[in-house]
């Protein structure tokens, strides 16, 4: 039975009188400023024809009948997948048709709204930014987590300078996930980020990895982006899980992995040995025998 509306936290209340105005201004605002241009990709499209391939796009995206064939599901698939991947270049206009079609149908699926924002945000980063932030950061009891998850990785592959301002303090803050996107899904919008910018630093990953109080899912994220950026900070980072007996096993597992994939070999042959000397896990010291066989043989 749905919660009687006087019943609701007054947050949520508030929050369900409110949201619906901000954000309508916030993608107002948008719509100016996307038209002036700022980051957005230059336009091959008119309006009219931006609107006409959008509708065409809105219809792609349309739930299929669970009843059909398996190859007309997929064929309707990979036909709404093109026109994103196609639109998401399309430039200015088609942003701001995708923007203006997101915000006028509230009601639609995940699958219906998502893919709007992600070609909104290719073609108008900058001006999109704020809005996937929002939606990041303002809890909707009704909408879930769904569209926010979907929004760290637009954000990260869109605008990755606000991505990693944004994601870094809420990726070291785990105790607040009730109202947030998981942990995990941040460590995958930072890395996102983080390869566009061709960072060479690994930073938070390697906080959220040796940081006990962070859920398992997330720390196996982070151990396994580690490898796209290594580094001694990152060396570091693993080698403390590693020696750490007490820490998940599946864990120091991934951390060995990624030792052998980002520290040079005799270091990491060396920090494996000395590991494998001081383990009492039989389990544990099986694995670093067999890590040792194959990429330490002949040292």
């Amino acid at each position: 039975m749905p919660m009687p509306e006087a019943s609701k936290p007054l947050a949520r209340r508030a929050f369900a009188h409110f949201a619906p105005a901000l954000l309508a201004a916030a993608v107002a605002m948008t719509l100016g400023a996307c038209s002036d241009g700022g980051a957005s990709r230059a336009s091959s499209l008119s309006p009219a024809q931006a609107q006409a391939r959008i509708a065409e796009f809105q219809q792609a995206l349309k739930p299929v009948d669970a009843t059909v064939t398996s190859d007309v599901q997929d064929k309707a698939f990979r036909r709404a997948t093109q026109l994103r991947e196609q639109l998401n270049t399309a430039g200015r206009e088609a942003g701001l048709a995708a923007l203006k079609a997101f915000e006028s149908n509230p009601q639609a699926t995940l699958d219906e709204q998502w893919p709007l924002l992600e070609v909104a945000a290719m073609n108008c980063p900058g001006e999109l930014a704020p809005i996937l932030t929002q939606l990041i950061t303002t809890y909707d009891g009704e909408r879930g987590m769904g569209l926010a998850t979907q929004c760290v990785r637009i954000l990260g592959e869109s605008s990755p300078e606000a991505a990693i301002a944004l994601f870094e303090p809420m990726l070291r803050a785990p105790w607040e996930h009730k109202t947030k996107p998981s942990q995990e899904a941040l460590v995958d919008g930072w890395a996102r980020a983080a390869a566009r910018l061709k960072l060479k630093e690994a930073r938070v990953l390697c906080d959220v990895l040796v940081d006990i109080r962070q859920p398992a899912d997330a720390r196996y994220a982070a151990v396994n982006k580690l490898s796209q950026f290594g580094g001694e900070r990152a060396i570091a980072a693993l080698r403390e899980v590693l020696i750490e007996a007490s820490s998940d096993g599946m864990l120091r597992r991934k951390a060995a992995q990624a030792l052998v994939e980002v520290a040079p070999r005799k270091q990491a042959c060396e920090l494996l040995v000395h590991i494998s000397q001081h383990e009492s896990d039989e389990n544990f010291l099986t694995f670093l025998g067999s890590m040792l066989d194959k990429h330490c043989a002949g040292l």
